[in-house]
């Protein structure tokens, strides 16, 4: 949260429980998640977050393929 905290519109970054959809599409379901609300401009600060979390270990470090992080979900609404 304090490194990217430039690119969150609104609150924090928050890691969440899968959602609905893609529990249906048994999308990664064994992977964690976060959510924030981006600024949606900041694309380059994005990647490097996505970057960062591969880095500490993200997507590699729940045993998936290297680089799976993806996805901006845009109607995901944190409470």
């Amino acid at each position: 949260n304090e490194e990217f905290a430039d690119i969150v519109a609104e609150g924090t970054i928050d890691a969440i429980e899968i959602t609905p959809a893609e529990l249906k599409d048994n999308d990664h379901v064994e992977l964690p998640r976060i959510a924030f609300r981006f600024d949606n401009r900041s694309f380059a600060r994005l990647v490097a977050l996505i970057h960062r979390i591969n880095e500490l270990g993200g997507s590699a470090g729940a045993k998936a393929a290297p680089g799976l992080v993806h996805d901006v979900h845009p109607q995901v609404e944190l409470d």
